[in-house]
């Protein structure tokens, strides 16, 4: 059991690392922006902040958010 947990969290951040390089390359490559990286990459644009700060920022937001909105019914695994 202990194993296939490993995988998967393995599987996770290999998966993360190809979204992110999609994202940075479609920027510096000029092609534009997917929606879901739209409103960040603006604001980042904005703030002189780097883009990776900004998308982590959005993201802890959004859960903040799901927390108000689901209030007890937010599950700890969730995280």
């Amino acid at each position: 059991m202990e194993w296939k947990k490993i995988n998967r969290y393995v599987i996770y951040l290999i998966s993360l690392f190809i979204i992110s390089l999609g994202a940075s390359l479609s920027i510096k490559a000029n092609l534009g922006t997917s929606p879901l990286i739209c409103l960040p990459y603006v604001c980042s644009l904005i703030t002189n902040l780097s883009v990776g700060i900004v998308i982590f920022l959005f993201t802890i937001l959004f859960i903040v958010i799901q927390i108000a909105l689901l209030g007890k019914g937010f599950e700890k695994r969730q995280y």
